[in-house]
């Protein structure tokens, strides 16, 4: 299921429906916080949107993040 999201997040930013793919993402990070992958994409996404991955976290959890994104 992880492995599908994650598949389906990549499609998503593939065709730059940023939205989507951290709707993805963020199932993924509700059951895996730490997946490196994910966190990988969320760093790309962020720049994109001229955000530092640690400005953007701020101490909140990364499920927090693309909540907050969207």
């Amino acid at each position: 299921r992880i492995h599908c999201y994650f598949m389906m997040a990549l499609g998503y930013y593939g065709l730059a429906q940023i939205k989507e793919s951290q709707e993805c993402l963020q199932q993924i990070l509700l059951h895996r916080n730490s997946h490196q992958k994910v966190i990988s994409l969320m760093n790309e996404i962020l720049i994109l949107q001229n955000k530092s991955y640690d400005e953007a976290t701020n101490n909140e959890s990364n499920a927090a993040i693309v909540a907050r994104n969207n």
